[in-house]
């Protein structure tokens, strides 16, 4: 059996796809087929009906003129006695071909007309835009150019106050006694040490020693940073033997690139943005702020206690460790020190212990000989020696009261930074320039990130667009190996799907951190809008198509309405797939202008006129509604099928037309009756019709007719309104053209 299929093609403007699949619309905005249709429906420029049957031909001989179409880019068609499903396609050329007809050059496009057919399987992709954009899930090197980096925060560690620390063989405090060697900060030392808090009382330490002779018995000096130790130790007290606990400090932490704030948040890690630890002394290292537990970074310090001691300084809970020493820099050494005591006063002391012992042996001496019976020997050597002693003591005193003072030990260490109080780490807060800063985020907020994962693409989880990048993509579905290499090379080339009617609009929030959960059960809505997938418990807002003769909704397996007699209501979606349905009244067996009446006064774009938009397009479209408003009528009370719908006058009379409904009507002729559809044209001389309504009253020559889109006799926006012409006659609208519906 041979048949023609009515074929409806549809040219479209302003669609913002072309043939190069770098911006395509995504699941997420089309849910279904239906809100895909829906769509594309409501950019149509101009619809044909029962065109010959539509091939994937790469073009259509369409019925229309260059100028009317010319600026159309897209098109979709329908083979309604085929394939229900649309084809959607670019429009890659327009030419003229004859007198009313117009070549248009096309091109499938293999994703949106497959949107629905094909899986995407795992492969690796290259780029994509994440779910997860907390600072440090992402940190895949870039490899982009950076510029110049600036200072964006400082934060100093400054070690200003010290101890003046003897090492002494002798116990400083009691200024006697030798001691043992102790451990101090786990090192033994064989001296200990005693903390002095200024050079006064150091001083005067130096001062007893000497007038003690014990000068000599100090070996070392040197500075020891107050916060090394125990906040307990005291003036002229032996050192406390442990270090004190580290301290605690922050890292600078903006969360700005030079006063910029980032929305995509890998820019808040490294490369572009660090920290800089410095001693200030020639060494530095670098700290990436993502690798410490927390977002608040600390560092911590703590220093030895010995001479030429060092501190160090390193990150708190930074890349699992507790202490992490190994990423850490020091800054040493501790300034040594010279030291000068009463050169005088120490011979004094010290030479009264040396006559002492020299007397004593010359008295044991001249005894001894007393005894051996030589007493004047013995007295004549006990005075020559005290002489001796007396003499060398002033000779001595003399000489020593003239030598000047000597300075002990030597000086080395961090001198200069002490003297600024610069002695310490400095941390500063490094980051790429807000220009370069600016310029990078507007890349990531295109493209994404670079993921380099074996993995599905990431098509959905951001609210407005998603970039995916692949590798080899893999992609199966039913449709011919052609559409399939297209698709896959969409995601080789890089594609960027948008989750809405903005295209191109990079100003929009599409900031995400965590993916949304993928919905698990279908609804399905007969006569009426809502359909999707959907997690249980879901609130949906669900939409008859029209309000007119409405009854209820009613589910084919579980969940609940708020209202099932309720013609826009909300449904609670149950823990399976469902079909809801809105129930509408039996058509009634009346005249077309009899139903039309009720409408009068209807006016755009209120309520009533949305609804028959709706009950045609699919969705809510502004667009001429002469015919639809009429073919809504016609299937509401059950003459559909002479009164096909069609949005486009010439459409609707060239459908009727083919079931032989039509005629030509003169004056003097075949006359109309109440419940027939009128057509209107122009002016005498053309046969282009350009707007319709139904008969309500026949007089003659004269007919009153119904009509929706028409002008308003108030002066008022354009609405339902029944009007009188007469047949050939009337202005910018000739009634000439009739269709004929059979009642009976």
């Amino acid at each position: 059996m041979s048949y023609e299929p009515m074929t409806t093609v549809r040219l479209l403007k302003n669609v913002p796809l072309d043939n190069s699949y770098t911006n395509q619309f995504s699941r997420t905005f089309f849910p279904t087929r239906t809100e895909q249709t829906a769509y594309f429906i409501s950019k149509t420029a101009h619809t044909a009906a029962d065109l010959t049957y539509q091939r994937e031909q790469k073009y259509v001989d369409y019925p229309a003129e260059y100028d009317e179409i010319y600026e159309c880019n897209y098109l979709m068609y329908q083979n309604n006695a085929f394939n229900a499903n649309w084809f959607y396609a670019f429009i890659t050329r327009i030419e003229y071909f004859s007198e009313g007809l117009t070549r248009v050059y096309f091109e499938i496009d293999s994703w949106e007309t497959f949107l629905f057919d094909v899986e995407i399987h795992p492969c690796m992709v290259e780029r994509e835009h994440v779910n997860d954009d907390t600072a440090g899930a992402n940190l895949i090197d870039e490899g982009l150019a950076l510029g110049d980096f600036v200072v964006n925060a400082v934060t100093e560690r400054y070690f200003d106050t010290w101890w003046i620390v003897a090492g002494a063989t002798v116990d400083l405090q009691a200024g006697k006694g030798v001691v043992g060697g102790r451990f101090y900060g786990g090192t033994f030392s064989g001296v200990r040490y005693y903390c002095y808090s200024s050079a006064s009382s150091f001083n005067a330490m130096l001062d007893r020693l000497s007038t003690e002779g014990m000068l000599d018995n100090i070996v070392t000096v040197f500075m020891l940073p107050v916060e090394v130790v125990s906040p307990n130790q005291e003036d002229g007290e032996e050192l406390e033997r442990n270090p004190n606990s580290s301290s605690a400090w922050n890292i600078p932490n903006s969360q700005r690139l030079d006063g910029y704030v980032p929305r995509n948040k890998k820019l808040l890690t490294y490369p572009f943005r660090y920290v800089s630890l410095s001693n200030q002394s020639g060494s530095d290292c670098v700290l990436r702020y993502e690798f410490w537990a927390v977002a608040a970074g600390e560092l911590r310090t703590m220093g030895s206690i010995s001479p030429n001691g060092r501190i160090w300084c390193w990150p708190q809970s930074y890349k699992g460790l507790g202490a992490n020493l190994d990423e850490g820099i020091s800054i040493g050494n501790y300034p040594i020190c010279t030291w000068v005591g009463n050169t005088y006063a120490n011979w004094v002391a010290q030479q009264q212990v040396t006559n002492a012992m020299a007397l004593s042996g010359a008295t044991v001496k001249a005894a001894t000989q007393m005894a051996l019976g030589s007493p004047s020997t013995a007295l004549a050597g006990l005075a020559t020696s005290a002489g001796s002693i007396a003499l060398n003591n002033m000779l001595g005193g003399i000489e020593h009261s003239f030598t000047p003072a000597q300075a002990r030990g030597n000086t080395a260490g961090e001198n200069f930074l002490l003297a600024y109080n610069e002695y310490g780490f400095i941390a500063k807060e490094m980051t790429i320039t807000s220009d370069y800063a600016k310029s990078i985020d507007g890349y990531f907020d295109a493209f994404g990130y670079k993921v380099n994962k074996l993995k599905v693409p990431n098509t959905t989880g951001r609210p407005s667009w998603n970039y995916v990048k692949t590798v080899n993509a893999q992609v199966t579905g039913n449709c011919n190996t052609e559409h399939l290499v297209n698709i896959k090379n969409m995601f080789n080339r890089g594609v960027t799907l948008w989750h809405g009617d903005w295209v191109g609009d990079y100003t929009r929030n599409n900031s995400g951190s965590s993916p949304t959960p993928e919905p698990k059960y279908h609804l399905s809505v007969v006569n009426g809008y809502g359909s999707g997938y959907y997690n249980e418990g879901t609130a949906i807002a669900i939409n008859a198509q029209s309000a007119i003769n409405f009854i209820n909704w009613t589910t084919s397996a579980g969940g609940t309405f708020d209202d099932p007699n309720a013609v826009q209501t909300t449904f609670h979606m149950p823990a399976n797939d469902v079909t809801i349905t809105a129930n509408y009244q039996e058509p009634t067996e009346t005249r077309l202008d009899e139903y039309a009446r009720q409408f009068i006064g209807a006016v755009e774009w209120d309520d009533t006129v949305r609804l028959w938009q709706v009950w045609y397009y699919g969705s809510y479209v502004k667009d001429a509604w002469c015919t639809t408003f009429l073919t809504y009528c016609a299937h509401m009370i059950g003459k559909g099928n002479q009164v096909p719908k069609n949005a486009a006058v010439q459409s609707l009379y060239d459908a009727m037309n083919r079931l032989g409904r039509t005629w030509v009507a003169e004056v003097g002729g075949q006359l109309p009756k109440a419940g027939d559809v009128v057509f209107f044209i122009t002016s005498q001389s053309t046969t282009v019709l350009h707007h319709c309504g139904v008969v309500s009253a026949v007089s003659g020559n004269q007919i009153t007719y119904i009509s929706g889109n028409t002008g308003n006799p108030s002066g008022g926006a354009d609405g339902v309104f029944e009007k009188t012409t007469t047949i050939g006659q009337g202005g910018r609208n000739y009634a000439k053209y009739f269709g004929r519906v059979d009642y009976t």
